[in-house]
């Protein structure tokens, strides 16, 4: 049997559903902006991951290639007994480097180019390559366009000064003039039992440790190469 509601319950039913209708919807229509926010940040920390990841593999790669230049540089001074000298031997030496390590990692909208087939052992000789440090002074920063096909990332420098103590603090503190196009890589010697290797970071200074924050060296001895002769 149904029971009969009073034209005034009648209205205090409807106007209770009305209000229960327009709370939900008003917490549904809160609901989407919210969850469109927390996806749109999301989305920005991943990219922001991201973006550092490819930031992290371009040093990492920076210092692969340095350790490649060090191994050859160590090499020529186990065959030849010396470092190289400036003139014909610096522009044999950084054909050869160049060709070994083509790849600027800071560069990526250039074609990758495959290690040269006379990088390593063989030397080869190329006239076009800068003779001294003095001609990346010319060089713009940051990189050039064109840094990763240019086989110019390598400078050699005499520095007859240079003693381990030194590159103890230039570990710490850099000198202000080591500055290159970043990506390049830099090998100095005294010419007489030593020699250093570091590498330009994307801000055109050495390349750091993340973790301790000091520069990255390679140091290579090779005084004792000549004993025994």
């Amino acid at each position: 049997m149904t029971k009969n509601v009073s034209p005034p319950e009648m209205a205090r039913r409807t106007n209770r559903l009305r209000a229960i209708s327009l709370l939900f919807s008003t917490a549904f229509l809160g609901v989407i902006p919210l969850s469109l926010a927390q996806s749109q940040m999301q989305q920005r920390g991943q990219r922001s991951e991201m973006q550092q990841m490819a930031l992290q593999q371009q040093d990492e790669q920076m210092f692969m290639d340095m350790r490649r230049v060090s191994n050859w540089v160590n090499q020529y001074c186990i065959w030849n007994r010396r470092f190289p000298e400036q003139g014909t031997e610096f522009r044999e030496a950084k054909a050869q480097l160049n060709q070994l390590v083509p790849n600027n990692p800071y560069v990526s909208d250039k074609l990758l180019l495959s290690q040269g087939l006379d990088a390593d052992p063989v030397y080869a000789s190329s006239s076009d390559i800068p003779d001294s440090y003095t001609d990346y002074d010319k060089v713009p920063y940051p990189v050039p366009s064109d840094q990763a096909a240019n086989l110019h990332r390598i400078v050699l420098n005499i520095d007859q000064s240079l003693t381990e103590l030194d590159l103890q603090q230039d570990q710490d503190s850099a000198p202000d003039e080591w500055t290159a196009p970043a990506g390049s890589i830099v090998v100095i010697s005294n010419q007489q039992n030593l020699y250093v290797v570091w590498g330009a970071g994307r801000d055109g200074r050495p390349l750091k440790d993340p973790l301790s924050g000091k520069t990255q060296l390679i140091i290579g001895r090779y005084a004792l190469l000549n004993y025994g002769e």
